[in-house]
C-alpha cells in the first residue's frame, strides 16, 4: 500500500514538472521572439545613426563640437596607431 502511494506521489510530481518545464519552454520561446524583434530594430536604429552621422560630417566635417554632439568621434580624438617594436 505505501509503495503504491509512494509511486502514484513519484508520478504526481513528474507531471507536474514536466507542465513546468513546457511552461518555461512557451515562455522561453516568446522572450525568443522579442529578442529577435528587438535586434531587427536595434539594426534598424543602427543604420539611421550612421546615415545622421554621414550628414552631419558632411555638412561640419569630422572634428566639429556637431559631429560629437551626434555621437561621432572626433578625427583629432582618434588614437593613431603605433608602430610595433621590432
Amino acid at each position: 500500500m505505501e509503495t503504491e502511494r509512494r509511486l502514484a506521489s513519484y508520478s504526481s510530481t513528474i507531471i507536474v514538472t514536466e507542465d513546468a518545464l513546457s511552461t518555461y519552454n512557451s515562455q522561453l520561446a516568446v522572450v525568443d521572439e522579442l529578442l529577435i524583434k528587438f535586434q531587427a530594430k536595434q539594426k534598424t536604429v543602427s543604420a539611421f545613426t550612421i546615415e545622421m552621422l554621414m550628414g552631419v560630417k558632411a555638412v561640419y566635417g569630422r572634428d566639429s563640437d556637431e559631429y560629437e554632439k551626434t555621437g561621432g568621434t572626433r578625427l583629432s580624438e582618434r588614437k593613431k596607431p603605433g608602430r610595433g617594436n621590432n
